[in-house]
């Protein structure tokens, strides 16, 4: 019963890192920014499996009925925190602001003559 919460509560607050690390790194641009949002996925994947035992050692402690409920709360949390990280992965398209007159050769020649 601990692996099965300790695997629920791990991907509910790699989620939860996920979410927060897409608001922070969102908006830069380049190599260096690309390096940085990888190794802060590292760590937090790192500190949600610690969060994750931390909480399951807590949630040994609780008496049956509320060890049920909390892991159908969790539960709950975790496909709500998966359905927002979708939407949000969806809802990106890679340069969406060039438009085909900026990328072709030819319109770049012609602003320069």
């Amino acid at each position: 019963m601990k692996k099965g919460f300790l695997i629920i509560f791990t991907l509910f607050y790699f989620g939860l890192f996920i979410v927060l690390i897409d608001l922070v790194s969102r908006n830069f641009i380049g190599p260096l920014p690309g390096v940085l949002t990888l190794a802060a996925l590292v760590a937090a994947f790192i500190l949600s499996v610690g969060l994750a035992q931390f909480t399951a050692n807590k949630v040994e402690v609780l008496a049956p009925l509320k060890r049920k409920i909390l892991l159908a709360i969790v539960c709950l949390l975790l496909i709500l925190t998966v359905i927002v990280v979708f939407v949000k992965a969806k809802g990106k398209k890679p340069f969406q602001d060039l438009e085909a007159s900026d990328i072709n050769y030819y319109s770049y020649y012609e602003r320069w003559i």
